[in-house]
């Protein structure tokens, strides 16, 4: 069994500008907003994800290079994520 659960409470962030994105996440429940901060200090939302859908930064996750996305949790939310190690085995 190679998953593991999280839990992120409202507001929370999963993820900032300058990590790995290490893990593949499945949302079981919640909603999850996925952005960029401009130059200008504006967010750029990219994506919202909900649970029954998945999110990740694929090229962060593949080439285990820093993102430039931020991860946060809309609401209190419930993942089951697989970790980049995992996936390769």
């Amino acid at each position: 069994h190679r998953t593991q659960r999280r839990t992120l409470t409202k507001g929370q962030f999963y993820l900032r500008p300058g990590q790995i994105n290490s893990e593949f996440a499945f949302i079981n429940s919640g909603a999850i907003r996925i952005f960029q901060t401009m130059s200008d200090g504006q967010d750029h939302t990219a994506w919202l994800a909900v649970g029954g859908q998945s999110f990740c930064d694929l090229a962060s996750f593949r080439e285990q290079r820093p993102t430039r996305f931020s991860v946060q949790a809309l609401t209190d939310a419930n993942l089951l994520v697989v970790s980049f190690a995992d996936m390769q085995h």
